[in-house]
């Protein structure tokens, strides 16, 4: 694979579209990420009232989307979620309006 360049480039393009997208759609649910250039965001859980990172993470293992909680990094109330497929990701962002919704 390292050697297939045709392959590497639609995957940069593919992290690079779906990762603005994805950006955007979580910050439409109130859950801000940080800047990024890798293949995964790393979204923000305010600290309000709302629901914490830690049980989004549960809440979304239990419909079959791993994400990873990073407080063992010292990093609280934020999930890694990592530039999944189309179908992935909007599947992520439905589940988690419903999480939110709950």
């Amino acid at each position: 694979a390292l050697n297939d360049d045709g392959f590497i480039e639609a995957s940069l393009q593919h992290v690079a579209v779906w990762r603005a997208w994805l950006a955007e759609q979580l910050a439409k649910l109130g859950l801000p990420t940080c800047p990024s250039a890798t293949n995964f965001l790393l979204a923000r859980f305010p600290d309000t009232d709302r629901k914490s990172a830690r049980e989004a993470e549960r809440f979304l293992a239990g419909r079959g989307i791993l994400v990873r909680g990073v407080l063992p990094y010292g990093i609280t109330d934020s999930l890694r979620i990592t530039i999944g497929l189309e179908h992935e990701n909007r599947a992520l962002i439905a589940a988690l309006a419903d999480f939110l919704a709950g």
